[in-house]
């Protein structure tokens, strides 16, 4: 039953219209030991680095703290064909869901920085 109502609620996303402006919807906690601006150096580097690529609608930004299962914001971004990332606060991201990986993006210089990839 939760599956079908996950695959509703992603439909539904899916026509719903697109934000026409840049915004990143941000899921998850930061630790409590999180460095205060952590988090939001990651969110202005992202911002910049999607308008500098053109981007101007929805982004997804995952905190992660390697324990989470992320289908359900997954599920309902990929069928909208938004980019996800995470940012990872332990040892390694949490697993992706099938058909996916976690790209790291080596230009952040944390190099805790993910984007969600679909395998060939």
């Amino acid at each position: 039953m939760n599956r079908i109502f996950n695959l509703a609620s992603a439909l539904l996303g899916a026509f719903s219209p697109r934000s026409t402006e840049l915004n990143i919807k941000v899921y998850g906690e930061e630790p409590e030991e999180t460095p205060e601006g952590e988090v939001q150096e990651v969110i202005d580097w992202l911002l910049s680095s999607l308008l500098n690529a053109g981007y101007l609608s929805q982004a997804h930004l995952l905190l992660d703290d390697e324990r989470q299962d992320w289908s359900q914001a997954v599920l309902n971004a990929a069928v909208r064909g938004e980019p996800i990332f995470l940012y990872r606060f332990g040892r390694q991201p949490s697993t992706p869901t099938e058909g996916t990986y976690w790209r790291l993006m080596g230009e952040h210089p944390s190099l805790r920085v993910y984007q969600l990839e679909a395998k060939d």
